[in-house]
């Protein structure tokens, strides 16, 4: 490199235009022929990969009937991509149930064995199942040239020397036009630097001629003699600064240490929370599970009597219930903290929700918890008069079952009693929980309502439960615009006070359906009812409720297309139960085209996406209702009844 140190700045400067642009040049445009050919050889396996797939889709019934005519024929399509040297068929067993040649290449003996091909670049080997209700029946093996690959290939690189070529030609010319901008103000800078050195005449400037990086140089060096005095000065005040500056980090070091120790804490007690939830979510998911497995497989074994079935059915749904509960809980905590949950506000009757919620709270103590002594009361200031609120009727619920649901595991005795009460001139509603329970240790008040935490000690004694339900209420309540508060001491029980702002309204309230009870039977005699279902076990499920029990006639779609096509063919349908995700067309769309010709026909969806924007996209599409899968018999028959009003 010793040659650099002899070399002119103008030269340097035209070698390094050159070089940098030559360089990027190459490096640009080798990067582009790579890609263009990657995009050339991955379009043309999708292009195969594609044609392989709809081969195999149209193949399905040639081998279901043994057609090898059709299958040929299907085959014989092959020959408009010109790519493709060779295809075949393959039934199940391995046999080649029909082949393709393409003429302009006869040797393609051997094709349908990939290994053959594996180390042939020149080749595309794509291999596509063949599938019949998820059975594989067979496969489609197609092999294809890469020659087009390499015939484009060849003209775009030809195409990009030429670019090449005028480009660099370019640069030359540029390079020695840009060269003189820089490398003249700098000769002229050495010559007055000379000058000054032989002279030692200060008062010498440069003439400015410039505004750019070159200027800026000139400005510099005119002030340089002036500012070495002013900059020795900054120098002693930058060394002051400095020792002070060393001191105060050594102040600001210790408290960043202490707020590090602090953060540490806190992200390891995060840490142990996480493990403790991981913990006990493996708990609570494995314990209904078990029951739900091993009870099955008691109710299949010989000399089971039919008592103990019927109690097996009943513990395998307590189970199933139990499963269901900690999923929504794990689904409504995603949803809060990710702002998805919307709230509905409505008129609604305080009494009414508040006997509403009793009335579950009293079941889930019978079935959660039926060892448990515990009394519930209901404590109502005004049976006769309608106190009417503003709020979302499903979550004020949810919130409070969130927390009478949490009384039952802490109360095994005494009682645990649910009302509400008007505060400060009626400007507040308050409801309220008590309970005789375990009682909450002071140390944890401020913790209960965290994420996953929990008031007892796994380690002594585990309580059922995701550590979610009081977050899920205390959130719910602060949308709503309301707070909990609470009071509790160890062994004594607890009180949990939740309150929302209240304004009387003097609006009566329709009167609300009763729903059907559980030994209430529907009639569906007469009646022609549509199930569109892709799964089987769910249409069975349905099929036996409507048909054997509520006596309809039953029609089956497996998907959206089916269904708008047997609804055109039998205008005597009464209900459709229609699924939102099926293949081919989904619910959605074909609950529109149905809406289209048969527009009063009720359609109640159906889906395993119990989010709220599914049943408000299901609404608004045409349906009648919306039931969330799983659902029992009373909960479908509560819905029909309502959608026919029957």
């Amino acid at each position: 490199m010793k040659f650099l140190q002899y070399t002119s700045i103008r030269q340097k400067i035209i070698g390094i235009i050159l070089i940098v642009t030559i360089i990027s040049l190459l490096g640009g445009f080798s990067f582009e022929i790579y890609s263009y050919i990657l995009t050339l050889r991955k379009d043309l396996v999708n292009s195969i990969s594609l044609n392989a797939k709809l081969i195999s889709d149209y193949a399905v019934p040639t081998i279901l009937f043994d057609d090898e005519t059709e299958a040929g024929i299907i085959l014989e399509k092959l020959k408009n991509i010109p790519s493709v040297l060779h295809g075949d068929i393959v039934n199940e067993k391995g046999k080649v149930f029909a082949e393709y040649f393409n003429k302009e290449f006869p040797d393609t003996s051997g094709f349908h064995q990939s290994e053959n091909l594996l180390s042939n670049n020149k080749i595309i080997f794509i291999s596509e199942p063949i599938l019949s209700e998820n059975d594989i029946i067979g496969k489609v093996n197609l092999v294809a040239s890469t020659d087009i690959i390499s015939e484009k290939s060849a003209d775009h690189i030809r195409f990009i020397i030429i670019i090449f070529t005028l480009t660099s030609l370019f640069a030359i010319f540029l390079a020695f036009m840009l060269e003189r901008i820089i490398s003249k103000p700098i000769l002229e800078l050495s010559k007055t630097t000379r000058k000054i050195q032989s002279s030692g005449d200060f008062s010498v400037r440069v003439n400015k001629t410039a505004y750019d990086e070159i200027g800026l140089l000139y400005d510099s060096f005119n002030d340089l003699l002036k500012s070495i005095e002013e900059r020795k000065v900054e120098r002693d005040v930058a060394e002051a600064a400095l020792i002070n500056e060393r001191e105060s980090l050594e102040v600001r070091v210790k408290e960043r240490t202490i707020e590090l120790s602090t953060a540490k804490e806190k992200a390891e007690e995060s840490d142990k929370l996480k493990s403790a939830f991981l913990a006990n979510m493996s708990h609570e998911i494995r314990t209904p599970l078990n029951a739900i497995l091993g009870f099955s497989n008691l109710f299949i074994e010989p000399g089971t009597t039919e008592e103990e079935r019927h109690e097996y059915i009943r513990l395998m749904d307590v189970s199933g219930s139990d499963l269901i509960k900690l999923i929504d809980d794990i689904l409504d905590i995603s949803r809060i903290e990710a702002n998805q949950v919307k709230v509905s506000l409505s008129e609604c009757d305080v009494n009414e929700i508040a006997r509403e919620v009793f009335d579950t709270f009293r079941q889930n103590l019978r079935d959660e918890a039926s060892e448990s002594s515990a009394t519930p009361v209901l404590r109502i200031p005004d049976q006769n008069t309608d106190i009417v609120m503003l709020t979302d009727r499903l979550r004020l619920k949810q919130i409070l079952l969130n927390i009478l649901n949490n009384a039952i595991k802490f109360t095994p005795s005494g009682s645990i009693e649910f009302g509400y009460f008007l505060v400060e001139a009626n400007k507040y509603i308050t409801f309220y929980i008590k309970d005789s329970g375990i009682g909450i240790p002071f140390v944890k008040l401020e913790t209960i309502f965290e994420r996953f935490s929990k008031v007892a000690d796994i380690k002594t004694k585990h309580y059922r439960g995701t550590g979610l339900g009081l977050s899920i209420a205390l959130k719910l309540t602060q949308m709503l615009g309301g707070n909990i508060k609470v009071e509790s001491e160890e062994r004594k029980g607890s009180i949990f006070y939740v309150s929302f702002p209240y304004l009387r309204l003097n609006r009566l309230l329709p009167e609300v359906k009763q729903p059907l009870t559980e030994e209430t039977k529907l009639s569906l005699e007469g009646r022609v009812v549509l199930i569109t279902e892709d799964v089987d076990w769910n249409f069975h499920y349905l099929e036996i409720l409507l048909g054997s029990v509520a006596g309809a006639k039953i029609l089956w779609a497996k998907n959206g297309i089916e269904a708008v096509s047997i609804c055109r063919d039998h205008p005597e349908i009464d209900l459709i139960l229609m699924d939102l995700q099926m293949p081919e067309m989904n619910g959605y769309d074909a609950t529109k085209l149905i809406k289209e010709f048969r527009p009063e026909l009720p359609v109640i969806a159906q889906s395993a996406y119990a989010m709220n924007d599914e049943q408000e996209l299901s609404i608004s599409v045409g349906c009648s209702a919306f039931i969330a899968k799983p659902f029992t018999k009373k909960q479908l028959f509560d819905t029909i009844s309502e959608v026919l009003s029957i």
